[in-house]
């Protein structure tokens, strides 16, 4: 790929949103009362693959993460969490690669609500663009910090109710 296109393609990398989702409280409110979540892993590029980057890594990372904050996961629930990864490449160069966690729901239209849709309802996104040989620590570290940013706005939306016992 040649400078030019490879600058393009990391313009478009960093355009590239979920329409409508993001982590703003509006965003954050649609978390409220989710109690457990499916994973969604889109499959990376085989390039990507082939460094360590599958949909099996990014989906155990994700799963080890969210039940270590007490979010359960459960297979058969309609909402999931979803990842998407884009990426680009040049041949001696660094990769520029977009991951993308989002929650997506049921949500049916008001002009038919018979038409229930999956849509993402929150989302966070990060670009990046790493060497080769640091691409492996790179993509964990930001699982790991797309995870943790859900698990904020989750525990937002969803407070542990308070002990009414006295501190002693």
């Amino acid at each position: 790929m040649n400078p030019r296109a490879f600058c393009i393609c990391i313009a478009l990398l960093s355009a590239t949103s979920q329409a409508g989702a993001n982590d703003s409280s509006l965003d954050r409110s649609t978390l409220r009362g989710l109690s457990a979540f499916s994973l969604a892993v889109d499959t990376p590029d085989q390039e990507l693959q082939d460094r360590g980057l599958t949909s099996a890594a990014i989906q155990t990372e994700l799963e080890q993460k969210l039940l270590k904050a007490g979010i359960s996961i459960d297979k058969s629930a309609n909402e999931f969490l979803g990842v998407r990864i884009t990426a680009a490449h040049a041949k001696r160069g660094d990769f520029a690669v977009s991951i993308t966690l989002s929650v997506y729901q049921g949500v049916s239209l008001r002009r038919d609500p018979t038409i229930v849709s999956a849509t993402p309802t929150w989302s966070a996104e990060s670009v990046l663009l790493v060497p080769p040989r640091q691409l492996n620590d790179a993509w964990t570290d930001t699982v790991d910090q797309l995870a943790d940013q859900f698990i904020t706005a989750w525990r937002a939306a969803n407070p542990s109710p308070k002990s009414k016992d006295p501190v002693p």
